[in-house]
């Protein structure tokens, strides 16, 4: 008896002894030794600040944890606390029981310097760990070249796999053979870093939180919370929620006030821009089925405010409001209706040069990738070195691997019913011509209803400066560009601006004079047919610039005069022909060289030219007319 009691206190202090080397002992031996060999596993120093648990409760704590970069100095990825909180008892009852998993302070710094990231190493040390799996492969590499059809076969059986899973969802937690409870998943203030060295594209997520109150057997309901947070501002928020038995899902996805300046080294990488104001904001709601996601219906709204951008040239855009709402877009049905596109406030320029312009000079322009050949491609590397003794690989295509001519797709079918732009000041600087042109329009509103790829009419006005109007009423296909129809109407539009194309032109500047449009353009497959009727009111010009080759010469002032009419006017019907994709097909141009050329016919003609004043036949510039005239 003694001997048992004996046996029993040994026991005891054997289990209190053991159960003290596990409760306090083992967590920071197993730190160390992580520490120690983490090296030897990953290729990285891991460094562990805090670990333990507890045996009563069946909590784990690992708190502290950082993965060190290759200087074993800067943090790669790390976190301040993480807690898992598991039920054993549980088990008893068939169900595997996740109290809480719990994790707070997750760092991530990723940085890519061209096709290498900071976690390449990682990657290639663990490559080289798995060296022996290459033999298998090489053993497999007869089947795997010469037997291509059971490959073929394999892609058709997946295929067949992801259509069969469309027609019904399965909830998968009822497939596990015991029950699942997880509850309270909660991830908190995890902050994601982005570095491209070469591209100098940057991106910081700050503050995201993911939540998850229950995933269990029990109840097929599954909620999902997420929240982020930008540096400089903008809220991310997305809840989703998840039937498990039937896989229907609703996410709500709202990102509210995002500072366009988080995004300006992306932006600034891709165009040549020195600075990118303003906010973005989106409301976007989704319904849809796990099993069929091509069926989700979205709906959702998407704004942007005071945007400004700057280019690296110099010039500016500018936009206060640009709004819209869209509901019941359809991937399957290749849908997309657009309740209404509204935009206030706009900026912006075109700068015209000789042989560019801004909105070139604005794009970067991507190397183009040079094509490789499919049927080699289609093996992977390693295998096709090993294999090159034993097998000689076709550099033709073969019939297993032949692509499939691709057919063309068809285009989305995108309605809009309602349009409207207001409040657009577009200014023009054409450098192109002798002397720079500046010519600023305000006011200009575009409005349209029930707008599709199949039907476009939209109406037009605007305001030029000095004086003047312009209607504009547009009816074409946006499916079918080679055919339209344009009716214009220009009101009392100044003169005097165009004074640098009048130069350009024909030497002559523009004094005064107002201009009266009425235009009916018709274009059938690409080719134009226009009438325009031109009512011009007391032009004048002024003396011909000198030094100054104009593209015409022609005998302006005595032109003039004998067109004008005893009210001061001249009416002119311009008719224009041409396809216009013909690279030499200038409209301006046209016209400019069709008005010249009836100033010219004109004043060959004598009739007037006897009741001509006599400053306008003496003076130096109307002696150069006459002599071209003569010629």
């Amino acid at each position: 008896m003694k001997i048992f009691k004996k046996l029993l206190a040994v026991f005891c202090v054997l289990v209190f002894t053991l159960v003290l080397f596990i409760q306090f002992l083992f967590p920071p031996i197993a730190a160390s030794y992580v520490e120690k060999h983490s090296a030897e596993w990953i290729g990285r120093q891991v460094k562990i600040n805090d670990f333990h648990w507890s045996l009563l409760s069946f909590e784990i704590h690992l708190n502290g944890v950082t993965l060190l970069e290759q200087d074993n100095q800067t943090e790669f990825v790390g976190w301040d606390n993480f807690s898992l909180d598991i039920s054993p008892l549980a088990l008893l009852t068939g169900t595997g029981k996740l109290e809480s998993f719990k994790l707070n302070g997750l760092r991530a710094n990723v940085i890519q310097n061209g096709e290498h990231f900071n976690f390449s190493d990682i990657l290639d040390f663990l490559n080289k760990q798995n060296q022996d799996s290459l033999s298998i492969a090489q053993k497999e590499k007869t089947n795997v070249i010469e037997n291509q059809k059971p490959i073929a076969d394999s892609l058709k059986t997946a295929k067949d796999s992801i259509q069969n899973s469309q027609a019904k969802f399965v909830n998968p937690l009822k497939s596990l053979p015991i029950k699942v409870q997880l509850e309270n998943i909660d991830i908190k203030n995890v902050s994601l870093s982005y570095k491209d060295i070469a591209t100098k594209r940057e991106l910081m997520v700050e503050k995201i939180s993911v939540s998850i109150p229950e995933i269990s057997s029990k109840n097929p309901d599954a909620k999902v919370l997420v929240h982020a947070e930008f540096p400089l501002g903008g809220k991310f928020d997305l809840t989703t929620n998840v039937n498990l038995d039937s896989g229907l899902f609703k996410v709500n996805t709202n990102l509210n006030e995002y500072n366009l300046e988080n995004a300006f080294s992306i932006a600034r990488s891709i165009v040549q821009i020195d600075s990118l104001k303003g906010n973005f904001s989106l409301k976007i709601n989704a319904d849809g089925s796990i099993s069929d996601p091509l069926s989700t219906i979205v709906s959702g709204v998407i704004k942007m405010k005071d945007v400004q951008l700057k280019e690296s040239a110099g010039g500016a855009y500018e936009l206060n409001y640009f709004g819209t709402g869209f509901t019941g877009v359809s991937i399957a049905q290749n849908k997309i209706p657009v309740d209404s596109l509204i935009v206030n406030g706009v900026n912006a320029h075109f700068d015209l040069f000789k042989n560019t312009n801004n909105i070139a000079m604005l794009l970067k322009q991507e190397p183009k990738e040079e094509s490789k050949d499919s049927t080699i491609q289609a093996i992977p590397k390693e295998l096709a070195k090993n294999t090159e003794d034993s097998v000689s690989l076709k550099t033709t295509p073969d019939t297993t691997f032949a692509e499939k001519p691709k057919t063309k797709e068809k285009l989305p079918e995108i309605t809009l019913k309602t349009l409207d732009i207001s409040n657009v000041k577009f200014t023009l600087n054409d450098y192109s011509i002798k002397k720079p042109m500046h010519y600023t329009v305000r006011d200009i509103q575009v409005s349209g209803k029930d707008i599709s790829m199949k039907s476009l009419g939209i109406k037009v006005s605007m305001n030029f400066p000095q004086s003047g109007t312009l209607n504009l009423d547009f009816k074409g296909s946006p499916s079918d560009l080679t055919t339209m129809k344009i009716n214009l109407l220009i009101s009392q539009m100044a003169l005097q601006p165009f004074s640098p194309y009048s130069i350009h032109f024909t030497g002559f500047p523009l004094k005064a004079g107002t201009l009266n449009v009425e235009s009916h353009t018709n274009i059938l497959k690409n080719e134009l047919d226009s009438k325009n009727s031109v009512l011009i009111h007391k032009i004048d010009v002024e003396d011909k610039v000198k030094n100054i080759e104009p593209e015409f010469s022609i005998p302006m002032k005595v032109g003039l005069y004998l067109l004008k009419d005893r009210k001061d006017d001249i009416k002119i019907d311009l008719p224009v022909k041409g396809n216009i994709t013909d690279p030499e097909f200038s409209f301006g141009k046209i016209i400019w060289k069709t008005f010249c050329n009836l100033i010219v016919k004109v004043a060959l003609t004598p009739t007037k030219l006897l009741t001509a004043p006599v400053d306008a036949l003496t003076s130096e510039d109307s002696k150069e007319e006459a002599n071209t005239s003569e010629d």
